[in-house]
């Protein structure tokens, strides 16, 4: 699995970074651990998270939780890639709680960074996007909430990059936190701070299967308060443990979903 991410980085360079003026490669990154089946059904312990940083050009890097100490430092070459251990304790209380800290990359030159979260087989990974590219628009991208497991919620995930950030929420289904679908929600964050929703899962099993709402089409923008314009933010979406198809063994295996979302700002119209 390992191979087939660095392989992933290592593609992504140039690709992004030539095809287009969007591009994965910067200076500073915000990433959270996001929500997972795991969290909340008793396996929290071997719940993991690994940052991998690659670069074109040798550079000097830094991982640390924002607003606390530094995780790792130190330099890679160009063409290197680098393996992070987040500790467990930077994303989790001892009770096995989401704690909402932000884990932010910085380095002195570009480089890529890749996210990878998982506990024991139930894994999901996802390519992160430098501060620089982030927008002020998102759309929610999920899937059909079909698991092998409870509580394994829709997800989305959002993380302010300055002070004083006003987020206006429209959920495309009930949330956890009582949310209606199509009700329009604000909330405040400051540099650093993540704010995570949830969507509503049935509580018991139809057929073997544990099933949730869909929270694809949910709107999150930043809007200007009375004080400051919309300011950036960085949104994640997926899910706790879902299934996509059937496996052929007739297993209906699931994993988690961790995506970065792209800003509505970047999307196209030709491919």
């Amino acid at each position: 699995m390992h191979r087939k991410l660095i392989a992933l980085i290592a593609l992504l360079i140039p690709f992004f970074g030539t095809a287009q003026d969007f591009s994965n490669k910067g200076k500073e990154f915000w990433i959270p651990y996001s929500y997972h089946v795991s969290m909340v059904n008793g396996n929290a312990n071997n719940l993991g998270m690994t940052i991998y940083i690659s670069s074109d050009v040798s550079t000097s890097y830094n991982v640390e939780i924002y607003g606390g100490t530094s995780i790792q430092s130190g330099n890679l070459t160009a063409g290197q890639v680098i393996a992070v251990t987040v500790p467990q304790s930077c994303f989790l209380t001892a009770s096995g709680l989401f704690t909402g800290k932000t884990v932010r990359v910085t380095s002195d030159k570009p480089v890529v960074v890749y996210s990878y979260i998982s506990a024991s087989a139930i894994s999901g990974a996802t390519v992160c996007l430098p501060t620089n590219v982030l927008g002020k628009e998102y759309i929610s991208m999920n899937y059909t909430q079909i698991s092998n497991e409870g509580r394994s919620n829709s997800y989305f995930t959002i993380i302010a990059v300055e002070d004083n950030t006003l987020v206006e929420i429209v959920p495309a289904a009930a949330t956890t936190n009582g949310w209606a679908a199509g009700s329009t929600n604000t909330v405040t964050l400051n540099k650093g701070e993540i704010f995570q929703v949830l969507g509503t899962v049935n509580a018991t099993a139809s057929s073997g299967n544990w099933l949730g709402v869909d929270l694809t089409g949910s709107t999150i923008r930043s809007i200007a308060s009375g004080t400051s314009g919309c300011k950036r933010i960085a949104v994640f979406s997926g899910a706790g443990k879902m299934r996509i198809g059937n496996c052929p063994n007739g297993t209906n295996s699931s994993d988690n979903l961790y995506q970065q979302l792209y800003p509505t700002a970047s999307w196209g119209k030709n491919y």
